[in-house]
């Protein structure tokens, strides 16, 4: 364990150096409450009134004065006192659930971690704030709901209109709209109402606080920033910033100051809880409200459409009921049409083509749900690898994933030979659909040869990289595991010289390698032998001849971490180069997990299919 300033009251310092630097910095009876510690703690409580500041204090992030009075009881810890300063704290290796239900219960969260080794830290180990967590700008797999998209929402208003933007953080889709007139108000409260965003960033002027206290009451949490986070001027600025351009004019936003407005908020809403960190975006699509058939709020609500909110406790939903997708993506791309149905005819008629030619060739069907059952979500991959965060589950999944499209791409290739045998007339939408399937040979190829199966939770384990990927790292690997075959050796070998049969060489990751013998044999113990840690039923030595062999093996391993990241980072640079592409083959397995789905549906609920066309004649 990493020594850190003040030992936990939930676990004490494993070792005395540990120990005797934390002295210093423990607030004990009779010091004074500001300690440096503490001194560094309120300067960064300071930064950040408005939220729950977990602070890193070695292997626990922990809560203090109010902060830990607040949040004791959502998370279910102890409250204790240091010099009468109230405390609780959490394990740094489980945080996420802990987040979950401060976020559940309306906290926003700032997390200040350490910057520095302690091992290595003169004095007081640095300290910042590196982001702040809110409902709207989750990424973390383990807190967001697969099948569901968590929208960061921000609302512009006006006397003349309202604009919309929303942000989905762990995908890094990008949105906007608006309205002009009296019907403003109403259609951008149906579009919340659809897109049910976790958090609606607001400005904090009268008029939008007044619309915030609705919002607040429909149980949507709103967040206010300064007016000036709304400003046209700056807004234009922020986006052409991040989009690296001169000119709004290919994103669809010419004229649409309302949407601009309320764009441009929600990203500066995003930088200020990333705190320094990129902002990571794909880039913007603007649309209108009249391209899908608009549901009002109330309709929505009473129609059972979906279960948008945690206190909306329905039985059954129509989603519910169609929704049998194998992907995360396919679940929320389900969700996202039941809610904004289409309205121009001839969209709606491939939308049925496809579901009818699945709904027909069921042994085509089952063998395509079956290649989709465990496909990554490449989507919220892509976002947290271009956000920084690496996971050897993310590079390893992604291989496996695209090592299917072959196999996808042969099934619906036979698909469309065997329909086109048939002399049956296939339109050219979809044509294009059964045999356009995106695919990345090189990429499938680079994670193939690189990713072990089923790899470690984290590169600080190592044996992340696959064997023969990378001619430096088998040479370490080599030499560690020749230094590894001669402690074996050394085991045998002092068996024989001390003729002590029970005598082990052993390992833990404070003391390093030791040779253990019970107190039965102490008396035939070599003169060369150095104790290094006593335990109830034997004493542990080293050699000269051990130490040496333990930092051959330890080097090595440090050595093979070290490279093993590095080229994990090169294969996180590959990836994010062929982003484009890799989002194209995401949407495109969503739109057949979706389509499968509905005729999945159709099949075993006898459907039928409906005649849509421009008439204003509804025959049943």
């Amino acid at each position: 364990m990493a020594p850190s300033e003040a030992p936990n009251p939930k676990e004490a310092p494993s070792t005395k150096e540990a120990s005797e630097k934390s002295v210093p910095l423990l607030i004990r009876e009779g010091e004074p409450p500001q300690t440096p510690l503490m001194q560094q703690y309120h300067e960064l409580k300071s930064q950040h009134p408005h939220e729950l500041l977990l602070f890193r204090l070695g292997d626990f992030y922990e809560l203090f004065d109010e902060d830990a009075k607040r949040a004791s009881p959502v998370l279910e810890v102890t409250l204790t006192h240091r010099q009468q300063v109230p405390m609780c704290g959490v394990p740094a290796h489980a945080l996420d659930p802990y987040v979950a239900k401060l976020l559940k219960a309306g906290f926003r969260v700032a997390i200040a971690e350490q910057m520095e080794d302690p091992a290595f830290a003169k004095g007081l180990v640095k300290r910042q704030v590196v982001r702040i967590i809110t409902a709207g700008t989750i990424r973390e797999e383990s807190l967001l709901p697969s099948k569901r998209s968590n929208y960061l929402g921000a609302v512009s208003i006006t006397n003349a209109g309202m604009g919309f933007a929303a942000i989905e953080c762990s995908t890094g889709e990008f949105i906007a709209t608006e309205s002009i007139g009296e019907r403003a108000h109403s259609q951008i409260w149906d579009e919340l109402a659809r897109l049910a965003p976790s958090e609606v960033v607001l400005s904090n002027e009268s008029e939008s606080l007044a619309f915030g206290e609705r919002l607040k009451r429909n149980g949507f949490m709103v967040a206010e920033a300064p007016e000036s986070d709304f400003s046209l001027r700056l807004s234009e600025e922020r986006l052409k910033l991040l989009f690296g351009t001169g000119s709004l004019r290919g994103y669809g936003l010419e004229g649409k100051a309302l949407a601009i407005s309320a764009a441009g908020a929600a990203v500066r809403y995003l930088e200020k809880t990333q705190c320094g960190r990129p902002v990571i975006v794909r880039p913007l699509r603007t649309y209108s409200l009249e391209d899908y058939l608009q549901i009002d709020s109330h309709t929505l609500d009473h129609l059972d459409l979906v279960r948008e909110r945690a206190d909306r406790n329905r039985s059954k939903t129509l989603l519910d009921v169609l929704d049998h997708t194998m992907t995360s993506p396919g679940g929320r791309l389900m969700r996202r049409w039941l809610v904004a149905p289409l309205r121009n005819v001839s969209e709606i008629q491939a939308r049925q083509e496809k579901v009818e030619f699945f709904c027909e060739g069921r042994e085509t069907r089952r063998n395509l749900r079956t290649q989709l059952q465990g496909w990554p979500d490449v989507e919220r991959t892509l976002s947290r690898l271009a956000a920084g965060t690496l996971l050897p589950r993310d590079l390893s999944g992604l291989g496996q994933g695209l090592r299917r499209i072959p196999k996808v791409q042969t099934l619906l290739s036979s698909a469309y030979d065997q329909a086109t045998r048939l002399t049956k007339a296939l339109s050219p939408s979809l044509s294009a659909f059964l045999t356009a399937f995106p695919d990345d040979a090189a990429l499938t190829d680079l994670l193939e040869r690189a990713m072990v199966e089923g790899p470690p939770i984290s590169f600080k384990d190592g044996g992340v990289i696959r064997d023969g990927y990378d001619s430096d790292l088998d040479e370490i690997r080599n030499s560690e595991s020749g230094a590894k075959k001669k402690l074996l050796e050394l085991e045998t070998q002092e068996r024989q010289r001390t003729g002590i049969n029970t005598l082990k060489v052993g390992f833990n990751n404070v003391f390093g390698y030791y040779i253990e013998v019970t107190k039965t044999h102490q008396s035939r113990v070599p003169s060369d032998y150095i104790r290094k840690q006593t335990t109830s039923n034997a004493e542990r030595y080293i050699t000269p001849e051990l130490k040496e062999l333990e930092t051959r093996v330890l080097g090595a391993n440090e050595r093979a971490i070290r490279l093993e990241t590095k080229l994990a980072q090169d294969l996180r640079a590959t990836i994010l180069e062929k982003t484009e592409g890799l989002q194209r083959i995401s949407a495109t397995v969503a739109e057949l997990d979706v389509v499968l789905s509905l005729a999945e549906v159709a099949d075993r609920r006898n459907y039928c299919k409906p005649i849509v066309d421009d008439s204003d004649i509804l025959f049943i």
